[in-house]
């Protein structure tokens, strides 16, 4: 499935009846990666954080905000055609990284 660029994976049994929509019978694994983003502007209103030309993430706390400029660690599930995240969440700030590190990352 990675290799297709699939999503993940999910295991029922078997033998389980099929329910249309959401359903407690399986257990999804879905293949999230991680990666580095310069935060490029903030929307405290709305919530979300820039990551430049991949789009928003959602900042799910009302602790203290990262700076435009700083690094932060974004859990995603893929990029998109259009070079979007999807379904990104914010992990938290990097310390550790300069912006030069995070420009010369490849997201894939």
């Amino acid at each position: 499935m990675r290799a297709e660029k699939g999503e993940g994976l999910v295991f029922k049994l078997r033998d389980a009846a099929y329910l249309d929509g959401r359903t407690e019978v399986g257990v999804k694994f879905k293949f999230w990666k991680s990666a580095s983003f310069l935060v490029t502007d903030l929307e405290i209103a709305k919530g979300t954080v820039g990551l430049g030309s991949f789009g928003r993430c959602s900042f799910p706390f009302a602790g203290v905000w990262p700076k435009v400029g700083d690094v932060v660690e974004v859990r995603y599930l893929l990029l998109t055609k259009n070079g979007k995240l999807s379904q990104p969440a914010f992990l938290g700030v990097r310390s550790d990284l300069t912006a030069a590190d995070v420009a010369a990352q490849v997201i894939a």
